[in-house]
């Protein structure tokens, strides 16, 4: 199947300014791509480096996905939804599917005709599950931590058991080759690379929602696992 995955570019003030001093690569969609690249076509789209809006069109128009996947935080949940109603306008046979932060702490604010599932908290192996489960035509009811948009309403399957970081599979930054270049941070004027350590916070502050999507655990992944990433 063909997945096309994609890094939203929120259209406000504050997050275009952000954007030009803090370039990240999108790591989660690495870790997404990674899960699937060795059985799927996988293409992210970095919509802050890749055209916008006309190459979002662009590539959906070319490169014809099963799937369209994105996520972000609540700053870029607006983006989000543009994102998957754009797709959606395309090629109504698209499966939407969007996760993230605002996904995990707020899963209702996707209740959209344009979104067909909201993945809730770590969405590795559950996305994995969606695209065999679509590539199969099976129910997606059987697929723990999501959210199933249908007919107006929203359906919560249960909550899908935290997994343990050193099962992850490694980022696959391959996906983003043709712009790795532009990630970093301007004010050190160097580029960047991003590894996951742990998930969680040891803190309890009330302004976060981290340390509640965990279940008040701090997780964190072996010093073996890191460094084997790192070489």
């Amino acid at each position: 199947m063909k997945i096309l995955l994609v890094r939203v570019a929120a259209q406000t003030r504050y997050m275009e300014a952000m954007y030009k001093v803090v370039r990240m690569e999108p790591l989660s969609l690495e870790y997404l791509g990674a899960a699937l690249k060795d059985h799927h076509d996988v293409k992210i789209l970095d919509m802050r480096l890749e055209g916008g809006w006309d190459g979002l069109r662009r590539t959906i128009e070319a490169f014809k996905p099963d799937i369209v996947g994105t996520g972000g935080d609540t700053c870029e949940s607006s983006a989000c939804k543009r994102v998957l109603a754009a797709a959606r306008e395309l090629d109504p046979r698209i499966l939407t599917v969007v996760g993230g932060i605002h996904a995990t702490t707020i899963p209702s604010d996707y209740l959209h005709p344009a979104i067909d599932l909201v993945v809730v908290n770590e969405g590795v192996f559950a996305f994995r599950e969606i695209v065999e489960a679509f590539e199969r035509g099976s129910d997606f009811k059987a697929i723990d931590g999501i959210a199933i948009n249908s007919g107006g309403a929203q359906h919560r399957t249960p909550d899908r058991p935290l997994s343990d970081l050193d099962t992850l599979p490694f980022p696959q930054r391959s996906l983003t080759a043709d712009v790795r270049g532009k990630y970093g941070f301007s004010l050190w004027g160097k580029h960047l690379a991003l590894m996951r350590y742990t998930q969680g916070c040891v803190g309890r502050g009330d302004f976060c929602p981290s340390w509640a999507q965990t279940g008040r655990r701090y997780l964190r992944r072996s010093v073996d696992s890191m460094l084997e990433e790192m070489t």
